[in-house]
């Protein structure tokens, strides 16, 4: 069975280290979770996509991806630090025991820290490049895992432009003579095929916005505000061309293709601006209790979905998690969204159950 999913577009986010995780890590299991369980501006990818997500998710657990999410620094060097504990103690130990034969070979009798400057130094700028290196990831799967997620983007990709091609092949057709030809495409049918295209792009973006964690909570909140101009604009712009391409059909007329035809275009115009806005706007038009639950929210939702973190710590995150969506009235959030996040990454039992 061949499994569509999304390549998704990636922006440089802040940390080129958690940039480097979401690249190689983060799979369209995710993306179809979130979007098929989402409450909040459903789209269409979510029914075309959830048929075969099962097949996705099992694939990536038979060669052992996860998705490690954006995580503060200091989530980050604790779990480094209980992955690659039994490192650290040997490192450790091999600093000592070098102090020591130091000692006696060159017999001194006084030991001075100056000492296990040099080998300390080394050890760590040895554990830092490890850090780099395996991206997070334990040391005896590391080359596995990024094999694995070559061939599960590899396997699962689908053209940034899926109807490149086919408009290719269109455009390289004779004019239409209005005569039907069996294995030409009518110029009718061109148009209608192009209209369905916006809004399966329109899809794809929306999608890839769900995807990137970051641009969700704190990079472009403003997309998720019906009450910002540019994206009420979008939002009317979208459900108008949705309405007129689901009503083409090979009976149309001239008149309602043409209608559908510039609908497209001012959807796919909107979203730009819509687009363009939240990412200049951040958080910034938010207010300051709004922006500290989001940044508490991004935070929380990441320690939640950290393989290290403790079982006894998840009733406490989700409380936390419970009382920063709370917070939020603009923009609000729901537990669909968690839950879903955490399905995609196989660790849904975390979250007790909680109505949306």
């Amino acid at each position: 069975m061949k499994l569509p999913v999304i390549r998704p577009v990636y922006a440089s986010l802040r940390d080129p280290v958690t940039d480097l995780q979401i690249r190689e890590f983060e799979c369209e299991a995710q993306a179809a979770e979130m979007v098929k369980r989402s409450d909040e501006h459903d789209r269409g990818p979510a029914a075309r996509y959830s048929e075969d997500l099962s097949a996705i998710n099992e694939f990536a657990e038979n060669v052992g991806i996860v998705s490690i999410p954006d995580i503060p620094p200091a989530v980050a060097l604790g779990r480094y630090v209980r992955r690659h504990a039994t490192g650290i103690w040997f490192g450790i130990i091999g600093v000592l025991a070098a102090v020591l034969a130091t000692l006696v070979l060159t017999g001194a009798r006084a030991f001075t820290p100056a000492m296990i400057l040099p080998m300390a130094g080394a050890v760590m700028s040895a554990s830092g490049w490890l850090y780099l290196k395996k991206d997070l990831v334990s040391d005896s799967s590391a080359e596995q895992m990024v094999t694995a997620r070559k061939a599960l983007l590899d396997t699962f990709a689908l053209p940034v432009k899926p109807c490149a091609a086919s408009a290719a092949a269109a455009s390289e057709d004779e004019p239409d003579s209005g005569i039907a030809v069996p294995g030409r495409v009518s110029e009718r049918d061109r148009k209608i095929e192009a209209i369905r295209c916006a809004v399966t792009q329109l899809d794809r973006e929306w999608l890839d916005f769900q995807l990137k964690l970051y641009d969700w909570w704190l990079g472009k909140p403003a997309l998720r505000d019906d009450t910002v101009p540019a994206t009420a604009a979008y939002r009317d712009a979208y459900d108008q061309l949705t309405q007129l391409a689901d009503e083409l059909s090979d009976s149309s007329s001239d008149e309602q293709i043409a209608a559908a035809d510039q609908a497209a275009e001012r959807a796919l115009l909107a979203w730009q601006a819509a687009n363009a806005h939240a990412e200049v706007a951040g958080v910034s038009d938010r207010t300051p209790t709004e922006r500290a639950a989001l940044r508490h929210l991004n935070t929380l939702v990441a320690e939640l979905a950290d393989p290290g973190t403790v079982r006894e710590r998840w009733p406490v995150l989700v409380a936390h998690i419970g009382r920063e969506m709370d917070k939020l009235t603009t923009i609000p959030a729901s537990w669909a969204q968690v839950r879903a996040y955490l399905n995609s990454l196989g660790i849904g039992e975390r979250l007790p159950a909680i109505e949306a």
